[in-house]
């Protein structure tokens, strides 16, 4: 029998766009410092939400030096951000931000 997946933090999107999910498979539910310094390129579990949104996995891929992207394979969503951005709470300040 396995971890426990606890849904560490959820990120509003705009223009009614949803949210993201962020999921951990620990032991114990995880506290917000360790969900805001999970790295983006350590591939975490991102969803796009629950219903009404399409609940698929967020994947992270590098355009460029100057371009991100998080790209939902369920529905296409795109996000796009800085690469400067590599943890979860570097993104949520920076979707807070646009």
């Amino acid at each position: 029998m396995g971890a426990t997946v606890w849904e560490a933090t959820s990120l509003s999107l705009k223009d009614g766009e949803g949210e993201l999910r962020v999921l951990v498979q620990q032991w114990e539910k995880p506290i917000e410092s360790e969900t805001n310094s999970i790295r983006l390129d350590s591939e975490p579990t991102i969803s796009h939400g629950s219903y009404p949104f399409c609940g698929g996995l967020m994947r992270l891929v590098k355009i460029s030096g100057s371009k991100s992207i998080l790209r939902c394979e369920r529905c296409g969503l795109r996000i796009s951000f800085p690469p400067a951005v590599e943890t979860v709470g570097e993104l949520a300040e920076h979707l807070s931000s646009v």
